[in-house]
């Protein structure tokens, strides 16, 4: 009670979580006018969440791999939602609706649940007959996450260095499976943690690939892959 009324404004118990501590760190990060956000159980229903960090965790298997992950998307964050502004005044519907997709797959890999919801909701609304404005607040939304992520990142979220771990014949018989989805013109969202996981050295060649494949741009996509597995089969 001392402390809170000299300022204290959250609280994690010991023995110290990490996924509790970020989500108390979420919670008193959120602008006074949004409700209370609480730690969320690794489940799809709990949109108002910033980061899901043990659902995260949990996905992507490596912590540093996926803090890694964590502050390179945030990054790049605001030269994405710099491109939907401008698709949105060209109201550019199919090409913006493209890119909102791209990003949102990305988030939803992170756990980034408030910012998977919201631009789900944009991304419902790019037809034809869409309201710039409606999308233009929307979009309003969506950066104003981003800062809250950044803030997030500036607190805890560390680049590490790329991984070292090259597992060659899992990433081979991964790659093998994603060549053959992508042939199909299929993203297979799903293996990718794996793929990143036993990167090692390839990991910059290979975020390029899941680039091309966010964009729907399997035919590159497809050429960088073969590239790489005929590197790993020398």
């Amino acid at each position: 009670q001392a402390v809170a009324a000299v300022g204290m404004n959250g609280f994690c118990s010991k023995p110290v979580e990490k996924a509790a501590l970020y989500a108390e760190l979420v919670r008193v990060l959120q602008p006074a006018q949004q409700a209370s956000i609480e730690l969320a159980a690794p489940v799809a229903s709990t949109p108002q969440v910033l980061l899901d960090y043990a659902s995260g965790l949990e996905r992507w298997g490596k912590e540093p791999l996926y803090q890694q992950e964590l502050a390179r998307f945030i990054g790049q964050l605001g030269a994405e939602l710099a491109t939907l502004q401008v698709l949105l005044k060209r109201q550019d519907w199919p090409a913006l609706r493209r890119k909102i997709h791209a990003i949102r797959g990305v988030a939803a890999n992170l756990s980034l649940r408030r910012l998977n919801s919201l631009l789900a909701e944009m991304e419902s609304q790019c037809q034809s007959d869409a309201s710039a404005q409606h999308l233009q607040q929307q979009l309003e939304q969506v950066m104003a996450v981003e800062s809250q992520l950044h803030h997030l990142a500036e607190l805890q979220i560390q680049a590490v260095p790329t991984p070292t771990v090259d597992d060659q014949a899992a990433l081979t018989s991964l790659l093998q499976q994603l060549a053959k989805r992508t042939a199909q013109n299929e993203l297979a969202d799903e293996l990718w943690p794996a793929i990143l996981a036993v990167a090692g050295p390839r990991l910059a060649a290979l975020q390029q690939v899941q680039q091309a494949l966010n964009d729907f741009d399997f035919g590159t996509a497809q050429q960088q892959l073969l590239a790489v597995l005929a590197e790993l089969e020398c």
